[in-house]
């Protein structure tokens, strides 16, 4: 048997360092684990707020596609075949677009003055018969959003309408009368719409339906270029008729 008193004391003593400097680093690792302290705590994240749109200013721009609450039928047949279709028009749809500026009051409500076109034509369109009737718009609209989401909400809005420069022009292949112009006077009506927007940043795109109620009156007739007056049954086709309608409209918001 070996004697223990034969052991090197520098084995001994290199034993006694290796355990202890092992025992250290375990203590220090599950320390560093429960009390771990950001070395730089001002650069924790915290989520931004999300950003407020009152008081913005808004510029927008939109397309619409509408129909007319009343067609004006002018008296003009469309053959085709052995069938006949009378032409008609929608003097409250039609194709347009419209730019606008305003702002966001509150949270709710906001402010905008509209400006734009519409033009329609004559249904069925025949080949050398042109029927357009263009007017120019201008409304003040106050809207009221309904928030669904941070992202999202439902318009509703309501204001003036006044329309101006309205005109009908007709030109059929004939040697009577080559063309008729017919301009009305300008007019006052309502306009409201409902819509679905949502916000991304500082633009929103939207898309919903404008409805809007108006009456015409004649002003003035043009005949082949001379000045000329309505008879009876023409009176009653095109004057004091609704030129109201409801159209589509798809749109964007900037916010500035």
């Amino acid at each position: 048997m070996k004697n223990l008193s034969l052991i090197s004391p520098v084995k001994i003593f290199w034993s006694s360092i290796y355990i202890v400097l092992n025992l250290f680093i375990i203590f220090q690792s599950h320390a560093q684990e429960t009390n771990y302290v950001p070395e730089k705590p001002d650069q924790i994240i915290i989520p931004a707020k999300s950003s407020s749109l009152v008081g913005k200013g808004i510029l927008g721009i939109q397309v619409l596609i509408g129909g007319s609450y009343e067609n004006i039928k002018p008296g003009i047949n469309a053959v085709k075949g052995k069938d006949t279709t009378e032409v008609e028009f929608g003097p409250g749809g039609g194709i347009g677009m419209e730019i606008y500026g305003g702002k966001q009051l509150d949270k709710i409500f906001r402010f905008g003055l509209h400006a734009g076109f519409m033009v329609s034509s004559g249904i069925p369109p025949i080949k050398d018969l042109t029927i357009r009737y263009t007017r120019f718009y201008a409304m003040p609209v106050l809207n009221a959003g309904i928030r669904l989401n941070s992202e999202s909400q439902i318009n509703i809005g309501i204001g003036g309408y006044a329309s101006f420069g309205n005109s009908l022009y007709i030109k059929v292949p004939s040697d009577t009368i080559l063309s008729l112009k017919i301009v009305y006077k300008p007019n006052f009506g309502v306009v409201s719409h409902i819509q679905y927007e949502h916000t991304i940043e500082n633009c929103s795109f939207f898309g919903g339906l404008r409805f809007h109620w108006v009456n015409l009156e004649v002003g003035e007739i043009l005949a082949g270029g001379r000045r000329a007056t309505l008879t009876p049954s023409g009176n009653a086709t095109f004057n004091n008729k609704n030129g109201g309608g409801v159209a589509l409209q798809f749109g964007m918001n900037y916010f500035f």
